[in-house]
């Protein structure tokens, strides 16, 4: 019976509402009965309730055995038309379904879209205070509550961050064999950076790649201190054990501190790269390299010739590429 009473007090609050927010007064001494129902029944009711409310005629006469149709009677009824709603006036139907609060699992779908925004858009915590955005969204979706900008940074988005952090090295650890591949470079403010992404055969037979850290390196950039932070975030991804390979530039320190890592080599595929190199440095390699430089150099100081390679890559459906220089890789077995 409580329950029966706070839901009725709410939809009593929500006629209330929707009456102030289009300009409605009710009138208490005027009100004669209120109605809560389906349209149909609700219009029954209204007939047989406005015709005991009807002053009876001398003249009229009904015979006793003849049953009194509310049909019949409601045509002696003077039809009022009610005042059509201006299109600014929206409906109590609407009104009250778009006062109603979101449901929780509902919420969470949409904060969880919002952190997608926030992270891959790059736009500042800050957005969900701006008073355009927090219009724009309650126009959208007037029951949901924006977080706040706090919520957003200390709960929201760590959340999202560890439950993405477990998919992936969920993933990673069901590799059987992983290879990596790293690189280190500097900055524009001269910062020092280093990633590393690992490459693997995933559940449906298609390679998987997940980059397992891009980080800002301040240590000296030393074979020993390389080798201890590529060991590290192996030992933090589960999947030491499972290295095959390490693809990198040549530079000295990477080379020394892959070597020094001590991981399992793959003779069948050291002794594949080998041929292949083989193959490439010998004098037809040297040759072919050289003259693909020679093109490459040739677009790259022709704006014209450019232009011309696109206008044909258009003409031909192909997708536009880009030429690129020479840019060796080692691969360390």
């Amino acid at each position: 019976m409580s329950s029966a009473v706070s839901k009725l007090n709410l939809d009593l609050d929500q006629i209330v509402q929707w009456c102030k927010a289009n300009n409605l007064v009710l009138n208490s001494s005027k009100s004669k009965l209120m109605l809560f129902g389906p349209d149909k029944l609700s219009v029954r009711i209204c007939l047989k309730q406005m015709l005991l409310l009807l002053p009876v005629r001398p003249t009229q006469r009904l015979p006793a055995s003849q049953p009194v149709l509310v049909e019949d009677l409601a045509q002696n009824i003077p039809t009022v038309q009610a005042p059509r709603p201006t299109p600014a006036q929206q409906s109590m139907n609407e009104f009250v379904h778009s006062m109603r609060p979101l449901g929780p699992r509902r919420a969470e779908k949409i904060d969880e879209q919002l952190i997608k925004m926030v992270a891959k858009g790059h736009h500042p915590f800050s957005l969900v205070e701006e008073q355009e955005f927090k219009t724009f969204v309650s126009m959208l979706c007037p029951g949901y509550s924006l977080p706040t900008r706090k919520t957003l940074s200390e709960s929201l988005l760590p959340k999202m961050y560890k439950r993405e952090m477990d998919k992936a090295k969920a993933k990673v650890e069901a590799g059987q064999a992983i290879c990596l591949t790293t690189d280190g470079w500097m900055s524009d403010n001269n910062e020092s950076f280093i990633a590393v992404t690992a490459h693997y055969i995933g559940a449906d037979t298609k390679l998987e790649s997940t980059m397992l850290g891009c980080v800002e390196y301040a240590e000296r950039h030393t074979a020993a201190n390389l080798a201890q932070f590529l060991k590290d975030i192996t030992r933090e991804w589960n999947f030491e054990n499972k290295i095959t390979a390490v693809a990198s530039d040549n530079a000295a320190n990477i080379t020394a501190a892959i070597k020094a890592a001590d991981w399992a080599p793959n003779t069948v595929l050291r002794s594949h790269i080998k041929f292949l190199r083989s193959k490439c440095t010998g004098r037809n390699g040297r040759e072919t390299t050289a003259r693909v430089k020679q093109i490459v150099e040739y677009f790259k100081r022709s704006s014209q010739a450019l232009a011309k390679l696109k206008e044909i890559q258009k003409q031909l459906d192909v997708p536009l590429l880009k030429l690129k220089q020479d840019d060796s890789l080692e691969l360390h077995l």
